[in-house]
C-alpha cells in the first residue's frame, strides 16, 4: 500500500512504520532469525536462576527448601540512526510506495550495520555483541565441530535451530564432495544436523545457536520522521530513522557456541574443514 502525503507530514502511522522495522529486519539475515523482545526501557533485565533440584521425600517428611541461585543480565540497548534524503516528486507522488522506498534504503545502508553491531559490538555507543559471549567448540573439521555443538546446546536444556556463517562459507560446503565425487551436503550442512542455515555477510565467524533464547531488543521507540527543511535547497525531503536495539543470550550455554576448526575460524580457503567420507 502506498504511503500518501498525508501520513508522511511528520512520522509515519504506526502500521507504516513496523512494516519499515520489518524491512530492516529483512535485511539484517542474523538479528531477523532471533526472538524479538520489544521494551519502553533503555535498559532490560534478564532473570537468571540455577535452582537446586527437588528431592523426592520419605512420607511424612520434611520437605526440602531449595535456592534459586538467582541473578540478572542487565542489557542497555543501542540507538542506531540516520538521515536519508527523498527528492519531494517522490514525496508528494502517491502512487510511490514510500514504505517500500525507505525500507530498501534501510537494507543497503542500516540492516548490515544492525547486524555488526548485534554480533561484534564492543559497548557503548554500540550494543555489547553477542559472539564475544560464545563459548567456542573446536574439532577436526567442520561438519564434527558443529555435531558436538548441538550436542553441548542439548546437554546445557537448550535446542539448536541455525547455523550462521558467511554465505560464501556455507556456499561452498555445498559442493563437499565425497571421494566418488557425490555431493555430500545437498541442501546445506546445517540440514544435515536440522539447523537452519543464515547467510551473514558481516559474520566473520561460524555460529550455533538456539534463536528461542537469544532475544533481539526492540524499543518501541523506534521512529521514522520527516523535515521539508533539512534539504530545502536539495528540493529533498530528510527522512530520520531512529532505533534502539541490543541482544541478549542470558543462558549462554543453553544458547550459543562459536565454531572453530582446529582452533582457528573456519574460512572458504580451508579446504579441510568438512570431513570426506569414502564411497
Amino acid at each position: 500500500m502506498a504511503v500518501s502525503t498525508d501520513s508522511f507530514k511528520t512520522v509515519l502511522w504506526p502500521p507504516d512504520v513496523a512494516a519499515i522495522i520489518n524491512l530492516l529486519l529483512e535485511g539484517a539475515p542474523f538479528a531477523g532469525t532471533l526472538t524479538r523482545y520489544p521494551t519502553t526501557r533503555s535498559e532490560v533485565a534478564f532473570p537468571t536462576t540455577a535452582p537446586d533440584r527437588p528431592a523426592w521425600t520419605p512420607e511424612g517428611a520434611t520437605i526440602p527448601t531449595i535456592g534459586l541461585h538467582d541473578d540478572a543480565d542487565i542489557v542497555g540497548v543501542a540507538k542506531l540512526a540516520e538521515i536519508i534524503l527523498l527528492s519531494n516528486e517522490s514525496v508528494s507522488d502517491t502512487s510511490v510506495n514510500l514504505t517500500a522506498q525507505v525500507g530498501n534504503l534501510l537494507q543497503d545502508a542500516a540492516s548490515p550495520e544492525l547486524d555488526r553491531g548485534i554480533l561484534y559490538g564492543t559497548g557503548s555507543p554500540e550494543p555489547v555483541g553477542i559472539v564475544a559471549s560464545a563459548p567456542a567448540t573446536d574439532a577436526a573439521d567442520l561438519a564434527t565441530a558443529i555435531s558436538l555443538a548441538v550436542g553441548q546446546i542439548g546437554d546445557a536444556g537448550g535446542t539448536a535451530t541455525h547455523l550462521a556463517g558467511k554465505p560464501s562459507l556455507l556456499a561452498k560446503h555445498r559442493n563437499d564432495r565425497d571421494s566418488n565425487g557425490r555431493l555430500l551436503y545437498d541442501n546445506g550442512i546445517g540440514e544435515v544436523f536440522g539447523l537452519t542455515e543464515v547467510g551473514v555477510p558481516e559474520l566473520t565467524d561460524v555460529l550455533v545457536y538456539d534463536s528461542t533464547r537469544a532475544f533481539l531488543i526492540v524499543r518501541n521507540d523506534f521512529e521514522v520522521a520527516i523535515s521539508q527543511d533539512y534539504a530545502f535547497a536539495a528540493d529533498s525531503a530528510a527522512v530520520r530513522i531512529r532505533g534502539r536495539f541490543a541482544v541478549a543470550a542470558p543462558t549462554v550455554q543453553k544458547t550459543l557456541r562459536q565454531i572453530t576448526v582446529a582452533g582457528a575460524k573456519p574460512t572458504v580457503e580451508d579446504q579441510s574443514a568438512s570431513r570426506k567420507r569414502t564411497a
